[in-house]
């Protein structure tokens, strides 16, 4: 045995520390996850807007009637092919469509119209694989006479253990992104119909 090499026993109780060490590592990261995602608030909003050369009269039917959404809606998109259902009533308040079937991600939902005030907003409420959103669209004009469609989407964080509420941060630019390519959609759609 040379001077200075390890026994096997220091070995194995170098492995048992590199190991203790990794695991209380990685319960400390956990920790402080939790720690920062309780601070954090209980729902993501996430907020979009584009400048449309319209009336909000032009542009409220595309807002107020669930079966328009297909044309531009970014969770449309995504459903393309689904069959969707739709009742209650025939635009507004208590319209409602349903889903399932649909491609991965997006296998069974539901949305309804929960409030309007026309030409001003529509606020639906989106429930997709059992989670729940909500999204409001606002309708504003502007001293030039164009409008200004206004598009947000509040997504509910779960509570314990919060880890949640930081996924949701690093989601924000994807959902983000959706709403400003489902808003241009309708902006396109609009305007080419004048």
């Amino acid at each position: 045995m040379r001077w200075g090499s390890p026994t096997v026993p220091a070995i194995k109780g170098m492995i048992v520390k590199l190991f203790l060490g990794l695991i209380f590592g990685v319960f400390g990261l956990f920790i402080a996850a939790c720690a920062v995602g309780f601070y954090m608030p209980a729902t993501l909003e996430v907020e979009r807007s584009t400048v449309v050369s319209a009336y909000e009269e032009d542009i409220f039917p595309y807002l107020n009637d669930l079966k328009q959404y297909q044309s531009w809606a970014a969770l449309d998109a995504k459903l393309d092919g689904t069959q969707i259902l739709t009742a209650g009533a025939e635009s507004g308040l208590g319209q409602n469509q349903a889903w399932q079937d649909g491609p991965k991600g997006y296998e069974v939902g539901s949305r309804e119209i929960m409030q309007e005030s026309a030409p001003e907003f529509v606020q639906l409420r989106v429930t997709v694989n059992g989670k729940e959103t909500t999204t409001t669209h606002a309708v504003f004009r502007n001293p030039d006479d164009s409008v200004t469609v206004l598009s947000k989407r509040e997504i509910p964080q779960p509570g314990f253990p919060y880890i949640h509420r930081l996924r949701g941060r690093f989601m924000k630019p994807q959902i983000g992104k959706s709403l400003e390519t489902a808003l241009s959609r309708l902006k396109s759609q609009v305007e080419a119909n004048q």
